[in-house]
């Protein structure tokens, strides 16, 4: 009589429909076995990995987050702790430093109206605003011709930023202007390198 195999044996053992044939599934190689267990461990392994990476990253997120929190705080605290004069003055250098009509303005809406140099300042700011805005307007009456022509007096004095300006109303269709646009980038460059070096 040919020996039953072990599926028939759990089978008629009315095992359940997963466990029949387990040892005959389980005699497998044991290399099979091996490279079983290391793609697992690697799955793993690999899982682990990201999760780890990810909350690192997380960690390095939240805490930059908190960082920049707490120095914002502190400068709100050191603003808050001036004089109705010392924001004034600070308001100044700053307008000096950028001339920043719309900030200046800003910053000097939340100053007392009769802090000390408060309505020079305002006067001023609002001054430099209306020049903005006029030179705003030219700008944009400017052909593209004028605006290129513009843009190339201001490179040939190193005034990048006004070069820039310029080329902002320039087609890049029109003749000459990707070859300007180079230039200026390649001189700004060379510029900052030198600035670097000294």
């Amino acid at each position: 009589m040919a020996r039953e195999s072990r599926r028939e044996v759990d089978a008629a053992a009315g095992l359940p429909l997963a466990w029949i044939g387990t040892e005959e599934r389980m005699a497998m190689p044991v290399a099979a076995k091996v490279a079983l267990w290391a793609a697992g461990g690697i799955f793993v392994l690999g899982c682990g990995g990201v999760l780890f990476l990810y909350g690192a990253a997380g960690i390095a997120m939240w805490r930059s987050s908190q960082s920049i929190e707490r120095e914002q705080a502190a400068e709100r605290a050191a603003y808050n702790a001036l004089t109705p004069a010392q924001k004034v003055e600070k308001a100044r250098a700053e307008f000096e430093r950028t001339h920043d009509a719309g900030f200046c303005l800003a910053i000097l809406a939340g100053i007392p109206s009769d802090a000390p140099g408060r309505a020079e300042l305002m006067e001023a700011a609002r001054t430099q605003q209306k020049k903005d805005e006029a030179a705003q307007a030219a700008m944009e009456a400017m052909t593209p011709e004028q605006h290129l022509a513009a843009a190339r007096t201001a490179l040939d004095k190193g005034d990048f930023p006004t070069c820039r300006g310029h080329l902002f109303y320039v087609p890049k269709e029109t003749p000459g202007c990707e070859a300007l646009m180079a230039e200026e980038r390649a001189k700004e460059d060379a510029a900052e390198a030198a600035a670097g070096q000294r």
